[in-house]
């Protein structure tokens, strides 16, 4: 029988401790969790996936999206004039995704379970922002509810990609991303807290600069997808996971590559 360095070192080379492709949303959502808690227990903390089998709908928006490694910490929207829409198809491989798609438009994840070591969660998002000028717009950011923002991905007033957190010495760091240029193409951003500081990532790639300093995050007690003052763009899958090492970023790119058909 193979050992699990064995199948940990297939992984890293693309091949994955399974050869194939999931076959359906919920073989994802297994698949992608068991793999990563191979590498360690308890590394899958929250999914959140807007799919047909996660979401309920009031007139086509969105007032809950369920997650999906059964947590039960949902995503919800009870306001109906803040409720985002569903958009069936068109996301990247053509699933589905939130349309964050004008002011106000947001949904919520309470109460999410304190973890040992909270400094080393990372946030993993497929999104794509809107594009337009001088605005900024939050796709995502998980949040401590007594200090706010912890992680977030946005597109700034200066029309860049740009990721901010609060994981540091000394308080908030935003990364703003001059290369790649900002677009409105269906990418992978993640934010990898470090032993420290962390690493900013598009596509699997990291950004300059890095962030610097050493790891004081609040732990993370929410997830908000858009934010409730500006429009933001596009998500079609956000979650969290504990202490996100190469080997586990090598997991999480190939089954999102897999999934989603992105360039990771």
């Amino acid at each position: 029988m193979a050992s699990l360095a064995g199948k940990l070192a297939g992984a890293l080379a693309g091949g994955g401790l399974s050869g194939t492709t999931p076959a359906t949303f919920a073989d994802f959502v297994t698949t992608l969790r068991d793999e990563l808690n191979a590498v360690e227990a308890d590394s899958a903390r929250h999914l959140w996936v807007p799919e047909p089998s996660t979401v309920t709908l009031n007139a086509g928006n969105l007032s809950q999206i369920n997650e999906s490694w059964g947590g039960a910490r949902h995503l919800i929207q009870a306001t109906a004039a803040n409720q985002p829409a569903w958009v069936t198809s068109g996301g990247p491989n053509n699933r589905p995704y939130i349309n964050l798609q004008d002011t106000g438009r947001f949904m919520l994840a309470t109460a999410l379970p304190s973890i040992p070591d909270a400094n080393r969660v990372g946030m993993y998002m497929v999104g794509a922002v809107a594009g337009s000028s001088g605005v900024q717009r939050v796709l995502a950011e998980s949040l401590n509810a007594a200090n706010g923002a912890v992680q977030s991905f946005q597109e700034n007033t200066s029309n860049r990609f740009a990721f901010q957190g609060t994981i540091f010495t000394g308080g908030a760091q935003t990364l703003s991303i001059t290369s790649p240029a900002r677009d409105t193409a269906w990418h992978l951003f993640a934010i990898r807290p470090l032993d420290t500081g962390a690493l900013g990532q598009i596509d699997g790639a990291t950004v300059t600069p890095n962030y610097a300093g050493s790891d004081t995050l609040d732990d993370q007690t929410q997830m908000r997808v858009g934010r409730n003052t500006v429009s933001a763009g596009r998500v079609a899958l956000v979650m969290l996971v504990h202490n996100p090492t190469a080997a586990k970023d090598a997991i999480i790119r190939r089954r999102l590559r897999q999934r989603f058909r992105l360039a990771t």
